[in-house]
């Protein structure tokens, strides 16, 4: 057995054919003796796959959550089954001088860009690719030990027609599946966004751990989310919305700060990608705010009060896509997600749709949902929609479920639905069960490994402190919480997460830090009840 190439850590193997089964072990080359081997024989017939030492299993079913066929689509999707393989956790490779990943590491909270070569295996195939680029991502998640990281594929590097994924590691959520279901959920109920998958990590010849691979959103997302992965997708305008940051004035609320570009430029938009079609710049999103601050005034006279749906939806159809849109606050609601639009005016995209010549909203970045975060879980269970914190200060949702009375019946259709057809626990349990069993080797593995940064997570002692303290990427961190932040409970989250939490307790319980971390499956089934308790009140 020797490795396919120098550094490689896939190894070929050549041996007579199994009769029967056969078994991997690692063996000491200067005293002969076994180190470690398998305990199972795995199937003869398994021969020629790319296996994993220590894994049983290279496919194993995963049981999906249903589509929700009442709602339209509202993308137009490429596949992409070698990057997002539902049956198999592929390993991704990495590998750069150690000088320069050790640097990367103990400058944890400085943008560092880097170059590294990469494989990514599959069961069947492998993807090889020279001088992708390697960042740190994140903001928040740069104080945990276990680091995620943003890879840009080289020009002319593309995996399923991506160029930017995002390696997501699970730092606050010892179930490994919450952003999971989040993104999982949205994609079941019709709704754009990145899709999620699991993959193992490995740095020159150090085991990283069990991560999340999310699609990042750029010109090549676009193209493959709208467009089928057409090249030559005329794709609208996308911005992002961001909490308040240094240096801005605004908030990224969506308010109406008057007809000029001036004020705009003092907010936390940002355009993330140029249009190949329609107005580029600020303009398009001044005018949606403007709309949003018209339906405000005039809900507010009454002069709606015998208005229809059809005629509601009408006013809206050029401007916005409110029903797509009620999906989305139904799981921002469900979910308790207190990093996004309503909480915190943050971890949101808008994408002008060029063809239906309205603004789309999309989801992003969910990696502490459902019971997961330092905050206030108490108000983030409850099943009254209109006590969800943010919900009454954004102008998105005054202008529509929160003061028009013709489209509050509408959200809560959608939002009860949500709930029987896809949130539920007989919905969701047997799918974390399911996933349970997929990733439970692999979860274990990784609460074993020892962490690529020193010290305690959000504890920022080690190497290099000050030079990560006065030359960091906290310069553009934002300058506000979420409404729900609770200071006590983020000093039992910190403990928490500097604490080994097994995959089962995380799902399950019990748990010694409940004040930032619900078991899963307790919050699905205390907000469902809440939910429902409420609606048919």
């Amino acid at each position: 057995m020797a490795p396919q190439t120098n550094g490689s850590v896939l190894y070929q193997v050549q041996a007579p054919s199994a009769s029967k089964g056969y078994h991997y072990a690692r063996v000491n080359l200067g005293t002969h003796k076994i180190e470690t081997a398998e305990s199972f024989q795995r199937n003869r017939h398994q021969a020629g796959l790319n296996e994993v030492f220590g894994r049983a299993w290279n496919y194993r079913h995963v049981k999906q959550l249903p589509t929700l066929a009442n709602f339209p689509r509202g993308y137009h999707r490429s596949d992409a089954k070698h990057l997002h393989p539902q049956n198999e956790i592929p390993t991704l490779h990495l590998q750069a001088p150690q000088k320069d990943i050790d640097n990367l590491h103990n400058h944890y909270l400085q943008d560092i860009k880097m170059k590294a070569n990469g494989t990514y295996f599959t069961a069947k195939n492998q993807y090889e690719f020279q001088n992708l680029g390697l960042e740190l991502s994140g903001r928040s998640t740069r104080y945990f030990t276990k680091l995620s990281y943003n890879i840009n594929l080289p020009k002319g590097g593309k995996l399923d027609g991506y160029k930017k994924l995002k390696l997501r590691a699970c730092g606050a959520d010892p179930s490994y599946m919450r952003e999971k279901l989040a993104y999982d959920m949205l994609s079941s109920a019709g709704r754009p966004g990145s899709r999620a998958s699991y993959v193992r990590l490995i740095i020159n010849d150090r085991p990283i751990g069990l991560f999340l691979l999310i699609e990042r959103f750029d010109d090549h997302w676009m193209a493959n989310e709208f467009g089928a992965g057409n090249k030559k997708y005329k794709y609208g305008i996308l911005y992002k919305g961001d909490a308040t940051i240094k240096n801005r004035k605004y908030k990224a609320d969506l308010s109406y700060h008057g007809p000029e570009l001036a004020p705009y430029e003092q907010t936390s938009y940002t355009v993330e990608e140029k249009p190949k079609v329609g107005a580029n710049g600020l303009g398009p999103l001044v005018n949606l705010t403007k709309f949003l601050d018209d339906r405000m005034k005039t809900l507010g006279t009454n002069a709606t009060g015998n208005a229809t749906l059809t005629t509601t939806l009408a006013a809206w159809k050029h401007q916005f896509d409110i029903q797509g849109y009620f999906i989305n606050l139904a799981l921002e609601f469900l979910g308790g997600s207190f990093d996004t639009y309503l909480q915190n005016t943050n971890n949101y995209f808008l994408y002008k749709d060029p063809v239906k010549d309205q603004f789309v909203f999309v989801s992003w970045d969910m990696d502490m949902v459902m019971g997961s975060g330092p905050v206030n879980m108490k108000k983030l269970i409850t099943g009254d929609y209109r006590s969800f914190p943010g919900i009454d200060l954004r102008p998105l949702t005054l202008a529509s479920v929160m003061k028009d009375a013709a489209l509050r019946p509408a959200f809560e259709k959608t939002l009860l639905t949500i709930v029987h057809d896809l949130f539920s626990p007989n919905v969701t349990f047997p799918v974390i069960d399911s996933l349970a069993q997929f990733i439970q080797d692999d979860a274990a593995w990784d609460l074993q490994l020892p962490h690529v940064r020193a010290g305690q997570s959000f504890i920022p002692i080690g190497p290099n402190n000050i030079d990560n303290w006065f030359g960091n990427n906290a310069t553009n961190a934002p300058i506000t919480h979420p409404i729900t932040t609770d200071y006590l409970v983020a000093a039992s989250f910190i403990v928490r997460v500097n604490r080994k939490v097994p995959l089962k307790n995380a799902i399950q319980g019990p748990l010694k830090h409940p004040a930032s971390l619900y078991p899963l499956k307790t919050w699905i089934a205390t907000k469902t009840k809440n939910v429902l308790a409420k609606l048919s009140a």
